[in-house]
């Protein structure tokens, strides 16, 4: 588990420690063992179909250099020249997860 100082001075945890606190309160406790690996395994295959399309379509140095491969590469979408800018489909997304992921944090 890694910890780092926050600014506020308090400590910050990163790993599975931040989400075992929510353990007590799931109604189905005997399943979380089985939800949690094809939660993995789902999140990790989309991870690797995901890095596998950045790559092929940007290269490797453009991936390593650009800090959001994925809204370059979704820029570079053009279809019929009709179809265009889909940033906000990737954006949206995105913003919602963290926000998910800011409330579970604070609470």
């Amino acid at each position: 588990m890694k910890t780092s100082a926050s600014p506020k001075g308090k400590e910050i945890t990163t790993g599975k420690a931040d989400f075992t606190m929510i353990l007590p309160y799931l109604n189905r406790s005997e399943s979380v063992k089985k939800d949690w690996l094809s939660a993995l395994i789902s999140s990790g295959i989309a991870l690797s179909y995901t890095t596998a399309l950045n790559i092929a379509v940007l290269g490797v140095e453009a991936v390593e250099r650009s800090t959001f491969p994925l809204l370059t590469t979704i820029g570079m979408v053009n279809l019929l020249e009709f179809i265009q800018r889909l940033d906000a489909i990737v954006v949206f997304p995105l913003l919602i997860t963290v926000f998910f992921k800011v409330a579970i944090y604070l609470s």
